[in-house]
């Protein structure tokens, strides 16, 4: 877990007091609002929806006159029974794209972010709350980056082959993973900052990436890519999971997998190049990737045909 005080420490001069982010980024999954010395803080989240979905929720309210939503159940309800905080807490029930906010805040605090950084709509629900944020503000996390690594993995390709369906060979799935080799170092993917400058700014990505297979790897199949993020908090506050700099004991987000459908065989000192999307339709963001060095593949996940997030 990152350091609750830490980062506490870095926003009191705004008067703000955070004493449960920690908990509330590691373990809760909706949303609040709450005032402290008459500042404002907004925080937002998503619950786990029908079928694997996300669904959004909306905000929640602490103190004096307190404004926001989360549904009363698990941990959140929870906290607030153990602190007795009941008498001046007001739970509304909400979609965060939906509420009216009788008031901007001065930090906004979201709990968004998945194993791939934003494979779990943070940029899309955060563009909804923005407008609950003072010119100002500050948005905790300020900002995001996805990280793209090619593996050896054959169990994974062996679980995913088994099942004879184009689905589950193109599908990104969250693993811990284990037996697998990692062929080249981390490269970005994609980058989301919070606030916008331009709310109307499109989520949409592409990307392209080289890796050089170093000289004394030798010959190796690559079945698919691992997924990670970095985040930055606020200021020198970080989140990590890339495997070269990830946070320390931090067990929450397993990696994403990006699988091929035909793994490729790379050589020592090849390049292998990737070409990586994020779309973003009416109705729902997916991923598209491919390879196109040293051999071609096809486009995995053509128009989100295998796995996707509604909007």
């Amino acid at each position: 877990m990152f350091g609750q005080s830490r980062l506490s420490s870095k926003i009191k001069s705004r008067k703000i007091i955070l004493p449960f982010l920690a908990h509330n980024f590691l373990n809760i999954g909706l949303a609040k609002d709450y005032h402290v010395n008459d500042r404002s803080v907004k925080f937002v989240y998503r619950r786990r929806g029908k079928k694997g979905n996300e669904e959004l929720v909306g905000t929640e309210g602490i103190t004096n006159n307190t404004h926001g939503s989360q549904e009363v159940e698990g941990s959140m309800g929870e906290l607030i029974r153990t602190n007795n905080w009941s008498s001046f807490v007001y739970i509304v029930s909400s979609d965060v794209r939906d509420w009216k906010a009788p008031e901007r805040a001065d930090i906004l605090v979201s709990d968004l972010l998945g194993s791939f950084g934003d494979n779990e709509l943070s940029p899309e629900s955060l563009d909804g709350a923005q407008r609950f944020l003072k010119k100002d503000g500050i948005s905790i996390p300020s900002s995001y980056t996805s990280f793209l690594q090619p593996l050896t993995a054959s169990k994974l390709y062996k679980d995913a082959k088994e099942i004879k369906e184009i689905l589950h060979s193109e599908s990104a799935c969250v693993v811990n993973m284990y037996n697998v080799d990692r062929l080249a170092p981390s490269q970005e993917v994609f980058t989301f900052t919070h606030p916008k400058s331009f709310v109307g700014e499109s989520n949409q990505r592409y990307q392209k990436l080289c890796f050089m297979i170093p000289n004394d790897t030798g010959s190796a199949m690559v079945h698919g890519f691992a997924g990670y993020f970095n985040a930055t908090l606020y200021k020198d506050v970080f989140l990590r999971t890339e495997s070269s700099t990830a946070t320390s004991k931090l067990k929450t987000w397993f990696p994403m997998f990006f699988p091929l459908r035909t793994p490729i065989c790379v050589e020592s000192g090849s390049r292998l190049e990737v070409h990586f999307w994020r779309c973003v339709g009416y109705r729902k963001v997916w991923y598209e990737w491919c390879v196109t060095s040293p051999s071609s593949s096809p486009i995995h996940n053509c128009n989100g045909r295998s796995c996707w997030m509604d909007l």
